[in-house]
Protein backbone atom coordinates (compact mmCIF):
# COMPACT_ATOMS: atom_id res chain seq x y z
CA UNK A 1 0.00 0.00 0.00
CA UNK A 2 1.60 3.36 -1.38
CA UNK A 3 0.27 5.80 1.38
CA UNK A 4 0.92 4.02 4.24
CA UNK A 5 4.46 5.61 5.07
CA UNK A 6 2.86 8.83 4.42
CA UNK A 7 -0.25 7.91 7.21
CA UNK A 8 2.27 6.49 9.72
CA UNK A 9 4.50 9.31 9.23
CA UNK A 10 1.11 11.93 9.64
CA UNK A 11 0.39 10.02 12.79
CA UNK A 12 3.38 10.45 14.70
CA UNK A 13 3.89 13.96 13.35
CA UNK A 14 0.60 15.10 14.18
CA UNK A 15 1.11 13.54 18.07
CA UNK A 16 4.38 15.55 18.30
CA UNK A 17 2.86 18.41 16.51
CA UNK A 18 4.19 22.40 15.46
CA UNK A 19 7.91 22.50 13.55
CA UNK A 20 9.28 19.40 15.31
CA UNK A 21 6.18 17.39 14.00
CA UNK A 22 6.73 18.45 10.27
CA UNK A 23 10.50 17.82 10.50
CA UNK A 24 10.03 14.30 11.49
CA UNK A 25 7.47 13.94 8.57
CA UNK A 26 10.03 15.27 5.93
CA UNK A 27 12.38 13.30 7.29
CA UNK A 28 10.26 10.28 6.98
CA UNK A 29 9.44 11.81 3.29
CA UNK A 30 13.41 11.93 2.45
CA UNK A 31 13.84 7.82 3.72
CA UNK A 32 10.93 7.44 1.29
CA UNK A 33 12.17 9.48 -1.40
CA UNK A 34 14.74 7.03 -2.24
CA UNK A 35 11.56 4.69 -3.40
CA UNK A 36 9.56 6.92 -5.37
CA UNK A 37 11.28 10.18 -5.98
CA UNK A 38 9.51 13.71 -5.70
CA UNK A 39 6.49 13.63 -7.74
CA UNK A 40 5.72 10.40 -7.04
CA UNK A 41 6.48 11.12 -3.54
CA UNK A 42 3.91 13.27 -3.42
CA UNK A 43 1.65 12.02 -5.99
CA UNK A 44 1.51 8.28 -5.46
CA UNK A 45 2.36 7.68 -1.76
CA UNK A 46 0.59 10.89 -0.67
CA UNK A 47 2.81 13.05 1.05
CA UNK A 48 1.08 16.71 1.65
CA UNK A 49 3.36 18.79 -0.44
CA UNK A 50 3.39 21.96 1.74
CA UNK A 51 4.23 19.65 5.23
CA UNK A 52 7.36 18.45 3.70
CA UNK A 53 8.21 21.81 2.65
CA UNK A 54 7.51 23.24 6.10
CA UNK A 55 9.95 20.43 7.48
CA UNK A 56 12.61 20.77 4.91
CA UNK A 57 12.89 24.10 5.94
CA UNK A 58 12.65 23.57 9.32
CA UNK A 59 15.64 21.24 8.79
CA UNK A 60 17.97 23.74 7.34
CA UNK A 61 16.93 26.38 10.11
CA UNK A 62 18.10 23.94 12.54
CA UNK A 63 21.54 23.22 11.48
CA UNK A 64 23.60 23.49 8.47
CA UNK A 65 22.81 20.46 6.65
CA UNK A 66 23.76 20.22 2.80
CA UNK A 67 22.24 17.49 1.64
CA UNK A 68 18.87 18.68 3.13
CA UNK A 69 19.39 22.08 1.96
CA UNK A 70 19.40 20.70 -1.72
CA UNK A 71 16.79 18.50 -1.37
CA UNK A 72 14.79 21.55 0.26
CA UNK A 73 15.52 23.15 -3.28
CA UNK A 74 14.62 21.15 -5.33
CA UNK A 75 11.40 20.44 -4.13
CA UNK A 76 10.87 23.89 -3.60
CA UNK A 77 11.42 24.52 -7.25
CA UNK A 78 9.53 21.61 -8.43
CA UNK A 79 6.16 22.68 -6.40
CA UNK A 80 6.88 26.18 -7.08
CA UNK A 81 7.08 27.33 -3.61
CA UNK A 82 9.00 31.07 -3.99
CA UNK A 83 9.05 31.67 -0.64
CA UNK A 84 10.40 28.40 1.10
CA UNK A 85 12.67 28.58 -1.81
CA UNK A 86 13.88 32.14 -1.00
CA UNK A 87 14.67 30.81 3.12
CA UNK A 88 16.57 28.18 1.74
CA UNK A 89 18.62 30.18 -0.67
CA UNK A 90 19.22 33.00 1.89
CA UNK A 91 20.63 30.01 5.01
CA UNK A 92 22.70 28.28 1.85
CA UNK A 93 24.66 31.85 1.24
CA UNK A 94 25.20 32.25 4.94
CA UNK A 95 25.98 28.69 5.15
CA UNK A 96 28.43 28.62 2.10
CA UNK A 97 26.70 25.70 0.86
CA UNK A 98 27.78 23.85 -2.79
CA UNK A 99 25.34 21.79 -5.07
CA UNK A 100 25.20 18.12 -4.81
CA UNK A 101 25.19 17.89 -8.51
CA UNK A 102 23.74 14.51 -8.65
CA UNK A 103 20.53 15.60 -6.41
CA UNK A 104 20.24 18.49 -9.83
CA UNK A 105 19.98 15.20 -12.43
CA UNK A 106 23.58 16.42 -12.78
CA UNK A 107 22.58 20.29 -14.05
CA UNK A 108 24.58 22.42 -12.99
CA UNK A 109 22.42 25.19 -14.91
CA UNK A 110 19.02 23.29 -13.07
CA UNK A 111 20.52 24.58 -10.04
CA UNK A 112 22.09 28.14 -11.19
CA UNK A 113 18.16 28.90 -12.56
CA UNK A 114 16.91 27.81 -8.95
CA UNK A 115 19.13 29.86 -7.67
CA UNK A 116 18.19 32.79 -9.11
CA UNK A 117 14.31 32.42 -9.20
CA UNK A 118 14.93 31.42 -4.96
CA UNK A 119 16.95 35.31 -4.65
CA UNK A 120 15.54 37.17 -7.15
CA UNK A 121 12.99 39.05 -5.24
CA UNK A 122 11.86 38.59 -1.93
CA UNK A 123 8.34 36.90 -1.53
CA UNK A 124 5.46 38.46 -1.46
CA UNK A 125 3.46 37.86 2.36
CA UNK A 126 0.26 36.04 2.54
CA UNK A 127 -1.12 39.03 3.52
CA UNK A 128 -0.23 40.62 0.04
CA UNK A 129 -0.85 37.89 -1.84
CA UNK A 130 -4.41 37.73 -0.78
CA UNK A 131 -5.01 41.55 -1.68
CA UNK A 132 -6.43 42.85 -4.22
CA UNK A 133 -4.60 45.78 -6.66
CA UNK A 134 -5.96 49.03 -6.06
CA UNK A 135 -7.96 50.50 -9.09
CA UNK A 136 -7.14 53.60 -11.04
CA UNK A 137 -9.56 56.37 -11.02
CA UNK A 138 -9.64 57.80 -14.37
CA UNK A 139 -9.32 60.98 -14.66
CA UNK A 140 -11.71 62.91 -16.97
CA UNK A 141 -9.92 65.01 -19.95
Amino acid sequence: YLGASEEMAAEVADKIGGQEGDILYAEVARVTYAFYYWPGLFDEAGFDKNRVMRGLVGICERSPNLYAANQALVVARLIDDHASAHQVAQLWQKNHHSCIQRLWDWDLNKFRDTMNWALADAPMKKEEEKAEPAKEESKPE
